[in-house]
């Protein structure tokens, strides 16, 4: 009989769910429901505002900012899981899941890393901010010739990551890492619009499987547990992993993806029981 624990539940940001805050709470909202059912103790609170003191046995959190990874972080060093890992998340950025994604043979498009002079590939070409998370539209452009290039240069914006345009069907994938859950649609809603440029899907095929293979070896190999993101499916059938996030909304799967996250929240092993300092202090905030 699986004991029960106390779960803390971390709430992201508003400004880091662009368009999405409702979506992201229901996903978060959901998995309490499940963990409550199952007979464990939950805590739900919103990143911007942390408790001062934790008694959990594991932290569930969806949050970005960097002085809460930080301070999660710690609490990981100390014997506290951490599902997605704080640790993880404050090493992650586009370009170290681009080029691990290389060093591991998962396909992606081709790509190369800022800051450049001249644009290295084909137009068109996305380009994608490397310095935080994307939180508004002109995070990833879509750049179709050296006047947009120019633009995007003159931005000054140097850690970023461009990746050649790949033509085929766009599909969100869904996983979570460590369990059989793995679900894919072709999307239904968009934050910026980004989703347009590849028009309807053809219906091309290609192996399920082999994609959430692919999708859990990055996913592991960063430290990721709960992830989310795209791919292009070409007409031949090729897979290519365009994007991955950790903790997408699961607005098309919530039901199932709140069972699987469940599952793996209750068996995380627990430290010894004592009263920890959660909340960051008001300078790291700063």
């Amino acid at each position: 009989m699986t004991k029960k624990r106390n779960i803390l539940l971390i709430a992201r940001a508003e400004r880091f769910s662009p368009n999405s805050v409702e979506r992201d709470a229901a996903i978060l909202r959901a998995v309490a429901d499940e963990l409550k059912e199952q007979g464990h103790q939950v805590e739900l609170c919103k990143e911007d505002a942390l408790p001062a003191t934790t008694t959990a046995d594991a932290i569930l959190s969806m949050g970005r900012d960097t002085a809460t990874l930080r301070w999660l972080a710690r609490l990981e060093e100390e014997g506290t899981s951490v599902v997605n890992s704080a640790r993880a998340m404050l090493g992650i950025n586009r370009r170290r899941l681009l080029l691990t994604a290389r060093q591991l043979g998962v396909p992606t498009a081709p790509f190369a890393v800022g800051p450049l002079e001249a644009c290295p590939l084909p137009y068109p070409v996305w380009w994608k901010r490397d310095d935080r998370v994307s939180q508004e539209q002109g995070d990833v452009r879509l750049i179709r010739n050296e006047a947009e290039w120019a633009s995007v240069r003159a931005s000054g914006i140097e850690k970023y990551v461009v990746e050649q345009h790949s033509e085929g069907d766009l599909v969100k994938f869904y996983s979570v890492s460590g369990t059989p859950f793995f679900h894919w649609n072709y999307p239904v809603f968009s934050k910026f619009g980004n989703e347009a440029v590849n028009g309807s899907a053809q219906g091309f095929h290609f192996d399920e499987q082999r994609l959430k293979q692919q999708v859990d070896l990055l996913a592991q190999a960063v430290g990721l547990t709960i992830v989310g993101g795209d791919a292009i499916v070409t007409p031949q059938g090729s897979a290519r992993i365009i994007d991955l996030n950790d903790w997408p909304s699961f607005s098309s799967c919530r039901e199932e993806a709140a069972k699987a996250i469940a599952a793996i929240a209750a068996p995380l092993p627990c430290p010894p029981p004592s009263g920890r300092e959660l909340a960051p202090s008001t300078t790291e905030k700063k």
